[in-house]
C-alpha cells in the first residue's frame, strides 16, 4: 500500500462513522485541526464537529488534536472540546506520532488518524501503519505552503 493512500476517504469529519472505529478496535483518534474540524482562522466550531467528538468519546474513543499550528491556535479549541492536544507537531515526521502512541499506552492497530492533507496527516500515520482517513478541506483559506503542497496532492488523489 502507498503511504500517500488513505484506508478511507470522507467528504466531512462529522461523516466519520463512530461505530465503524469501534468495529476495528480504535481506542485512539488523532484529529488534524485546521481546515479539518475548524475553517483555517475561524474562531468557531460547527455544532456537528462538536457532536461528533462528544460522540466519539462517549464511544470510549480518545481524542488528540495533533496539529502543526501553534499552541495559542489550538489550545482554547481543545479545551472547549475537552481533548488533548499536541501544537506545532512537524507532521509527517514521526516524532509526536510516537509520543502520542507511548503516552496513551496505544499500538497504531488501535490508533486512526483523520486530516485533510495527504502530505503531512496521511503521509505520517500511514508510515506507522496506523489506520488512516482523508476528509475534504472545509475551508478555503490556507496557508502559503500548504496551497504548495495541495499541488502535489493533486497528483495522488486522482490515482
Amino acid at each position: 500500500m502507498s503511504v500517500f493512500k488513505p484506508d478511507l476517504s470522507l467528504k466531512r469529519f462529522s461523516q466519520l462513522d463512530t461505530n465503524e472505529l469501534v468495529k476495528r478496535n480504535i481506542r485512539l483518534l488523532l484529529l488534524d485541526f485546521d481546515n479539518t474540524i475548524v475553517p483555517l482562522g475561524s474562531p468557531y466550531l460547527g455544532v456537528k464537529e462538536v457532536r461528533k467528538i462528544r460522540e466519539l468519546k462517549e464511544q470510549g474513543i480518545d481524542v488528540v488534536i495533533l496539529s502543526n499550528n501553534k499552541r495559542s491556535r489550538i489550545a482554547p479549541f481543545a479545551r472547549r472540546l475537552g481533548v488533548e492536544y499536541v501544537p506545532f507537531a512537524l507532521k509527517p515526521f514521526l516524532h509526536q506520532y510516537l509520543r502520542i502512541l507511548k503516552k496513551k499506552n496505544c499500538r497504531p492497530e488501535e490508533t486512526a488518524a483523520l486530516g485533510d492533507q495527504l502530505l503531512t496527516d496521511i503521509i505520517g500515520a500511514n508510515s506507522l501503519g496506523i489506520f488512516t482517513i482523508y476528509c475534504e478541506p472545509i475551508g478555503t483559506k490556507e496557508e502559503f505552503g500548504t496551497v504548495v503542497l495541495r499541488r502535489f496532492e493533486e497528483i495522488f488523489l486522482k490515482k
